[in-house]
């Protein structure tokens, strides 16, 4: 074989692996349009966050302040990207601790080989699919609803 013929079939498997080696892409994972977000919608987004990370990828979640209300008040959008963190640490670590960029605050984890493995041993040990999440820390309930009227004329 001729040294051309060479460097083309190298050329070629290259080509080839790097089209079957997928990088770990970095997925985004939005916390609702504001800081405004249900409990249970929290857990979905875990839940996403979690698949995403135990596929390989980077995962960045961002929590999103409209108007000057949210922003004067970020230390619930703090406790609430806090909260999803350490939900998500059994299978990630902290690549880049929450910041500010504007009206954004995000975090971003990448998955963790070792803590994936164990995580999918204690699910398979108690005999659970892998993409289902633990239950969050119970969140501090907000104000009740007093039956103060809030617009709706219904007689």
């Amino acid at each position: 074989m001729d040294f051309g013929k060479f460097k083309y079939e190298q050329a070629k498997t290259e080509k080839k692996n790097r089209q079957n080696s997928k990088g770990g892409e970095l997925k985004e994972v939005r916390l609702g349009r504001s800081m405004k977000i249900g409990v249970h919608d929290v857990e979905l987004r875990v839940r996403q966050a979690r698949a995403f990370l135990i596929e390989g990828n980077k995962v960045q979640i961002v929590q999103s302040f409209r108007g000057a209300r949210e922003l004067a008040h970020r230390e619930i959008g703090d406790q609430l990207i806090k909260q999803v963190i350490e939900a998500l640490l059994d299978v990630a670590r902290l690549d880049m601790a929450p910041r500010m960029a504007g009206r954004r605050q995000s975090a971003i984890l990448s998955p963790d080989r070792t803590k994936i493995d164990t995580y999918k041993r204690k699910m398979a040990a108690a005999g659970k699919k892998i993409e289902a999440s633990q239950e969050l820390p119970p969140q501090e309930p907000e104000a009740a609803d007093d039956g103060a009227d809030d617009g709706d004329q219904s007689e």
